[in-house]
């Protein structure tokens, strides 16, 4: 803001210097008052100085990106969160399994959960448990499965890793997106899961037995439980991923980016 100050100077000038001007004097005392020139001085205006924010990118978190895992260590090793079933060494010469920390493929960063099946008796599980049962809930998991594979792989809620602990399941078979129901297993992306690519699951269940399925954002028509086959009691306490089945060596999957408040 400028700020305008006027200044006034005043000298005490002689009569006779101020007669020769023509200039008249006060109260008779021989010396008259003579007021100058006034300066007006200006200050320069303030100036503010704007704060120039820099905005921030927030911070993505979820439950597990894998990232602080040492690659080649078994899931269940590197974390006491998950738990891990029917990992096989060759000690029975049929072959191996396992469910550990890779570098091959990554959903960002540079770690992901690697599952191969390349037993022929047997199959590889992970899963992890809620904190408690939960009777509605999400979750999400990154996935990418290899054209190669010749044999399913699966992700499920429930309440363990047999087949009757089962509460829903998908079916990453091929370039299919199912859910399991009985002898009859039902698309919901036919040709629309591609083989080579990360996709993004998420598993969404209510109180009232209706399951939603969405696929790298796109969510398919609710589904019923009590029409999959499944027992309905089996109120969901894990989350379990596994591939390949009994009988083929070939299967192999990863997974990523799992996220979930159950956890």
């Amino acid at each position: 803001m400028s700020k305008n100050i006027k200044s006034a100077k005043f000298a005490l000038v002689p009569l006779a210097t101020l007669l020769m001007f023509g200039c008249n004097y006060e109260n008779g005392t021989g010396v008259a008052v003579v007021e100058e020139a006034v300066t007006e001085v200006t200050t320069p205006a303030e100036t503010t100085t704007p704060v120039v924010t820099t905005p921030t990118t927030p911070t993505v978190t979820v439950t597990d990106d894998f990232e602080s895992y040492t690659a080649g260590t078994l899931i269940s090793d590197a974390s006491q969160n998950w738990l891990t079933a029917n990992i096989k060494d060759n000690s029975d010469s049929l072959g191996t399994t396992t469910a550990e920390v890779s570098t091959t493929q990554s959903s960002g960063g540079v770690n992901s959960l690697y599952l191969a099946d390349a037993h022929s008796g047997s199959k590889p599980f992970a899963y992890r448990e809620f904190t408690a049962a939960s009777a509605s809930g999400s979750v999400s998991i990154d996935v990418f499965t290899p054209s190669t594979n010749d044999k399913v792989t699966y992700i499920n809620i429930g309440v363990g890793k047999n087949n009757s602990d089962r509460y829903f399941e998908l079916r990453l078979n091929g370039d299919d997106l199912e859910y399991e129901a009985g002898s009859t297993d039902i698309d919901l992306a036919e040709n629309g899961f591609t083989q080579d690519a990360w996709h993004t699951i998420n598993i969404a269940w209510t109180s009232a037995g209706m399951v939603t399925v969405s696929l790298d954002g796109t969510a398919y028509t609710a589904i019923d439980q009590s029409t999959t086959g499944l027992t309905s009691t089996n109120i969901p306490t894990q989350f379990t991923v596994y591939t390949g089945d009994n009988g083929g060596i070939l299967n192999t999957a990863y997974f990523d980016n799992l996220d979930s408040d159950l956890f």
